[in-house]
């Protein structure tokens, strides 16, 4: 359930905090989101990824059709590892969501800097 709540805070979150920063607000977004939401670190990192690549991908998607995909193709024809505009959309996809992802990581990593750590065993009074 977290999970799911990461997501849609990051990609809601990141949606409207783009009008006013740039590209890389998703990364304090999902930093800030880790940070007060619990979980483990694979969570947080699948929850940032997925939040941020399909907020990327929809972005790309927007823009690529409002624009008649005429940007798009002329970034196809300069890297030529992409062969069409659906690859590079969700190359944008990915890169958003490693970005995300990485900013989820270290809101949880920094969340749990200020844990106390449980102890428990035979010998620990």
């Amino acid at each position: 359930m977290r999970l799911i709540l990461r997501i849609i805070l990051l990609a809601g979150i990141s949606f409207f905090a783009s009008s006013v920063m740039p590209w890389w607000n998703i990364v304090l977004v999902g930093f800030v989101i880790a940070a007060l939401i619990p979980g483990n670190a694979f969570g947080c990192f699948v929850s940032g990824f997925l939040g941020g690549g399909i907020l990327w991908l929809g972005y790309a998607w927007k823009v690529d059709t409002e624009t008649d995909s005429i940007m798009s193709t002329k970034i196809v024809e300069l890297i030529p590892m992409i062969n069409d505009v659906t690859s590079l959309l969700i190359l944008s996809a990915i890169i958003g969501g490693i970005a995300a992802g990485f900013g989820m990581l270290a809101g949880n990593s920094f969340r749990r800097i200020f844990q106390k750590k449980k102890t428990s065993g035979l010998y620990h009074s």
